[in-house]
Order: structure tokens, then C-alpha cells, then sequence
């Protein structure tokens, strides 16, 4: 109700960049007050909303989490002597930068932050062959003028739009005010400090007889509806603990409330079947904040019907013990694996295609194209020796570029020496149509004992070069004047691949993730295994599983990510960047003043701040389910 007829993001597209962040850097802010939390003794909104409800997202009461936020590890850090000025002082310019918006937008901003002062909640409702209703749940504080004055300039834009807004009271003594927003009736209702909009009248008339105690005639409440209560109690997490934010989406019922009346959308929709995403009944999760020894654990639930068909047969996750491979480098930033059953896979996979193609049509693709292509019985010499379990690794290659964060994928195989004979054929086929002094082709170059096949790192440089020049001459046919403005220092591209122990391993950006690889299974450099964060990290699953098998596990170490932001944002390139933008950008120039005034101390004094994060995945019958952790600060002898 408070937007301008012309978005700020057109007129000041760094401010509308500010206003963005706002709500996360007031949240931090010194110089902040939320105010006192307000309670309500109403029902819980799942037992207001419809069972029809489709999507259903939040945040169970916005000071709080925002006290708890406070209390994070970032938080802690943020409030650090040594960042606290720069924190500051940034929170200044944003302040300034809202400040010459103020008069367009209407309302302060601290009206803005005193508005909230409770539950918000959206909600998506897909009543029975109608088109969805959407509705904005905010509990304020009945006593604060600012929810007045915020309302008021809602209404002053809704005139100044040109349109009316209009007046009606229920039997309740309940105020309505409706308005159109491009096309679409809305109307709110204030009670109790609660605030709730919705484009459906009826909707809201049904949330007010629950809050009465009223029954609505054949529509149970969401606290009623078997995907929501599954899911949700699912994530409610180790204690009866409400969690700071919760949400559920149905997918299918969204998708085909949200495409009624489009032909070629419902004929998508009843393909589902399929390919059995029909069965996909709904997605839900919440996030818990400051829990025992954790910063935040976060659930994550995907429910699924059963039998499962089509893509979730595919999906077939095999819970087992996940020891750490003992070549990962002890410095990876992120971590995950899981298992899977390939012959499952084919097979399930082999049924949708032959479901729109005759039957056969698989098994000739692989003997007819891919094993006369390759030269080389696929199925049998690269699918066949996989066992399944495929690991995601992130790691930090120095030295740290724009580009550092490169990612390494890996297969385990049954017989690596097969498999050696298999990646010959493989990368001979690739060169065979390629002329001996191509820089195209791929060849084997030796790292301790070790074949790493790749591109050489010559011929990787002149693409880049290529690349840029042709930047520059579209610069120049557009008008342009070429700049190598946006030309940061990048790491070279090494698309690389190797078999280290019995896993094939490849990397489409670094064949120095694979020699750190190389290194770390010849027992050169620490490992994963030996890191005693991860051990930490470990025994907290361990824990957490009780006597459940993982179906996958995951492990992230901030401290390595934000150490690379650290050093690019504190880079001397960075800060040349930032001094040419700042001559014409004068909030570009506020932060880089806020930066030169108050520099940064060295990382290794805030890196006690980011604590190591783990998580698993399990598969039962009623879907996956996923839980997240970081630990506090100061557990590290829990």
C-alpha cells in the first residue's frame, strides 16, 4: 500500500539496493530499538486459515527472531569492537540513502521497523475449483501510532491512484477497508493488533467465524490437513519447542489452482502421473535458533506418496554408514554425499522413456549409439562398475580470485583398474577428431604417480583472451567504449579429471583441486577425517540419528567461504574497483569511505565467529527428510 505508482528500483537502482537490505542490517543495527514483543492469545493460524491452504510461510514472531539473530555468531561479530564502527557507520549510509526516498515511500523508517511486532505469515488458499486467494497475516502493536501512520499513507496512495477506497463492518463490529490493486479487490481487517489482507472477502469472513469459535461449513481448518500436520510434526524438531519460522507448500495443488483455466498448463499437469510426480504431496521445513549447543537447526521435509513411481523410484537413496573419503583436503568449504541404487535407477528411468517411445528404445540408444560412438559396451564398462555413492565437494584454490570456489564431483567404482582402461577409450574418442596440435584435445599429465587428464593450461589462457576480445569488439559495434572494467582477476579454467584410490573424479573448473586431492590421499596434507571440526560435526549426527542409517550427510566450514570473501573484498584489486565505481556513485562512495575510515581487523581475529555446520538426509515412507545444524561458539569441547 505504501509503493509509489514508478518503482524505486527504476529511479535509483543503488537505492532500491539499500532498501533491500534494510531489514537485515536494522536487525544489527546499535542504534535499533524493536520494542516490546507482543503476544496474542488467539488461535495458532493454522487453526484460521482453510485446509485448502496451499502455501503457507512463517515467521513466528519477527522481534524475537530478530533479538535471536542478534545473538548469532554473525551478530557477535557484527557487535565486535573491532567491526562494530564499520557496522556503524554503514548502517549510517543506509539510514542516508533511505532518507532521500523517505518523501516518495511516505513513511519512515522508524515506523517501518515499530510495525511488525509479531507473526507474519503469507499464505497462498486454492479454494475447490476457483482461482487461488492470496492473504498477509502482521501482528502490530495495538498501541503504536506508527501502524496509523503507515496505514494512512496507504491510503493516501490508493488515492492519489485514482482509486476509492471503501468502508464496511460485520456483524462482529469488525472494520473492513477495500481497495484495487491492478484490477484486484483486496481488503483488510484490523483486531486485536492483528492486521490481515486478503484478495478474497470470503476468505477472510471464513478466518474470522474460526477466531469466533464458529464452524465453517465443509472446510476444516489447515490444522487439520494431513500433508501439513505430517510435515510439520516431522520438523518440529528434538523438543516441543515452537520454531522461529515454518513453511509448507503443496505443489501439485498450487500448480493447478495457479494454471486453471490455461489448456496447455493442465495438459502438463496431468502428464505428472507420468512420470509419477503426482506423487510429490508437499514440501515443508522450520528453522529453530539458538536450541541447546546449536546456533539454528533447520528441518527440511519432502513428502511423498507410496508406492513411489517415476522420478522418486529413481531417487532411490541408500541410508548407510558414510565414512569420509580419505583423499578430501581438511579445507574444503562444503561437503555432501549420498548413495544410490544405479541399476534402480535405469530401470525406472528406461519405463518413463519407453512410455512415450517403444519399448526397446533404451537398450538400442546404448548398443546402437553410445557403444558404437565410444567404442566401448557402456552399460557394462562405465555404468556397471559405479556403485552408486556420488560426493559434491567445494574448495577454496588459491591464489583467492573472483572465480576460487571451484567444485569437484566424485563416483566411486568397483574395479578402478577397469575403469583406468574404460577413461583411455573415453578421452581416445574425444581426440580422435581432433588434429595433434589442437589445444582442444585432452592428454595425461603426471602428479605424484597420479594421470590427471585435462586441456593444457595455455590453451585455457587463450580462450579467456578470446573471450575478452570479443567482449571488446561487441563493446565497440555497440558504441561502446571497451573497458576491461569487469575483467577481475580470475583463476584459469581447467576442465580436469582423474581416478585417485577407487573414486573418478572430476572438476570442470580446476585441475588444482584434483592435485590437492592427489596430495591429501598420499597422506601429504591433512584430511577431512583428521579435522577435528568435522569429528565435532560427526558425533553431533551420531547423536541427532540415534540408531537411523543416513541416506546422505553434508558438512560446511564457513570459516574457509567467508575467509575467501574476506581476503577478495579487502583485495587491492576490490578496492580499485570500488574507487573508479565511487567517482560517479556517490552510495558507492559512502561505503568506501565507511570501509576506509574503519578497516577490518585481520580474518584470523573474527574466524572464532563461524562455527562448522552439518546435516544429514534419511528416506523412510514418508519421504526424505533433512536436517541442517551450526554449532555455537565456545562448543568446541562438547
Amino acid at each position: 500500500m505504501i509503493m509509489n505508482q514508478t518503482p524505486l528500483s527504476r529511479r535509483h537502482p543503488i537505492q532500491a539496493v539499500f532498501l533491500l537490505g534494510l531489514i537485515l542490517a536494522f536487525s544489527f543495527s546499535p542504534a535499533n530499538i524493536f520494542g516490546q514483543t507482543v503476544k496474542s492469545d488467539r488461535p495458532p493460524t493454522e487453526e484460521l486459515l482453510p485446509e485448502s491452504t496451499v502455501v503457507f510461510i512463517q515467521m513466528d514472531n519477527i522481534r524475537d527472531f530478530m533479538t535471536k539473530m542478534n545473538d548469532s555468531s554473525i551478530g557477535k561479530m557484527l557487535a565486535d569492537e573491532s567491526v562494530a564502527p564499520l557496522a556503524e557507520s554503514l548502517w549510517g549510509e543506509a539510514k542516508s540513502a533511505y532518507s532521500e526516498v523517505q518523501d516518495q515511500v511516505g513513511v519512515s523508517l522508524e515506523d517501518l521497523q515499530a510495525f511488525p511486532a509479531g507473526e507474519i505469515t503469507f499464505a497462498v488458499i486454492a479454494p475447490r475449483r476457483k482461482d487461488p486467494e492470496f492473504m498477509l497475516i502482521i501482528q502490530t502493536d495495538p498501541e503504536s501510532e506508527a501502524v496509523d501512520r503507515i496505514l494512512d499513507r496507504g491510503r493516501e496512495v490508493v488515492a492519489e491512484q485514482g482509486e476509492e477506497i471503501t468502508a464496511d463492518e460485520s456483524a462482529d463490529g469488525i472494520k473492513f477497508e477495500s481497495f484495487n490493486v491492478d484490477g484486484t479487490k483486496v481488503t483488510f481487517f484490523r483486531k486485536d493488533g492483528l492486521m490481515v489482507g486478503s484478495t478474497s472477502q470470503d476468505e477472510l469472513n471464513h478466518f474470522i467465524d474460526r477466531w469466533m469459535g464458529r464452524e465453517v461449513e465443509k472446510v476444516r481448518p489447515l490444522s487439520e490437513n494431513r500433508k501439513f500436520i505430517t510435515i510439520l510434526n516431522r520438523c518440529r524438531g528434538t523438543k516441543d519447542i515452537k520454531p522461529e519460522a515454518r513453511f509448507f507448500i503443496d505443489p501439485i495443488e498450487l500448480a493447478k489452482s495457479a494454471t486453471r483455466g490455461d489448456a496447455g498448463s493442465q495438459l502438463a499437469i496431468n502428464f505428472l502421473p507420468v512420470f509419477g510426480l503426482d506423487g510429490l504431496l508437499g514440501i515443508g521445513g522450520s528453522m529453530l535458533l539458538s536450541e541447546d549447543e546449536f546456533t539454528s537447526v533447520v528441518h527440511a521435509h519432502v513428502l511423498l506418496a507410496e508406492p513411489r513411481k517415476g522420478v522418486f523410484e529413481m531417487l532411490a537413496f541408500r541410508p548407510t554408514s558414510y565414512e569420509p573419503e580419505p583423499w578430501l583436503p581438511k579445507d574444503i568449504s562444503n561437503y555432501f554425499t549420498t548413495s544410490w541404487d544405479i541399476n534402480q535407477m535405469l530401470v525406472e528411468l528406461t519405463k518413463i522413456i519407453e512410455t512415450f517411445q517403444e519399448p526397446g528404445t533404451v537398450d538400442k540408444f546404448f548398443t546402437e549409439t553410445a557403444d558404437k560412438e565410444l567404442e566401448f559396451n557402456v552399460r557394462e564398462e562405465l555404468i556397471g562398475n559405479l556403485t552408486g555413492r556420488v560426493t559434491f565437494v567445494q574448495w577454496i584454490e588459491p591464489p583467492m580470485r573472483a572465480n576460487s570456489q571451484v567444485p569437484l564431483f566424485a563416483l566411486e567404482v568397483k574395479d578402478p583398474a577397469a575403469m583406468e582402461k574404460t577413461l583411455e577409450k573415453i578421452f581416445a574418442r574425444a581426440n580422435r577428431d581432433q588434429p595433434e596440435d589442437s589445444e582442444f584435445r585432452w592428454s595425461p599429465t603426471d602428479h605424484k604417480g597420479i594421470q590427471i587428464y585435462g586441456m593444457a593450461e595455455d590453451a585455457i589462457k587463450n580462450q579467456m583472451e578470446r573471450g575478452r576480445e570479443r567482449r571488446r569488439q561487441r563493446q565497440e559495434e555497440q558504441g561502446q567504449t571497451p573497458s576491461d572494467e569487469l575483467d577481475i582477476e580470475m583463476n584459469s579454467m581447467q576442465p580436469s579429471m582423474a581416478l585417485v584410490g577407487n573414486y573418478l573424479l572430476f572438476s570442470q573448473q580446476s585441475r588444482k583441486v584434483i592435485e590437492q586431492v592427489i596430495e591429501t590421499d598420499q597422506g601429504d596434507s591433512e584430511s577431512l577425517a583428521e579435522n577435528k571440526d568435522y569429528q565435532r560435526i560427526s558425533s553431533k549426527m551420531t547423536r541427532l540419528l540415534k540408531t537411523d542409517m543416513p541416506a546422505g550427510i553434508f558438512y560446511a566450514d564457513p570459516r574457509v567461504t567467508f575467509r575467501w570473501m574476506f581476503e577478495l573484498a579487502t583485495s587491492e584489486n576490490s578496492k580499485s574497483l570500488m574507487a573508479e565505481q565511487a567517482v560517479e556513485n556517490k552510495y558507492i562512495g559512502g561505503i568506501k569511505n565507511a570501509m576506509d575510515q574503519n578497516p577490518l581487523p585481520e580474518f584470523g581475529e573474527l574466524e572464532h565467529y563461524f562455527q562448522p555446520q552439518g546435516g544429514f538426509m534419511t528416506s523412510d515412507e514418508t519421504g526424505f527428510h533433512f536436517l541442517m545444524f551450526e554449532l555455537k561458539a565456545g562448543d568446541e569441547e562438547k
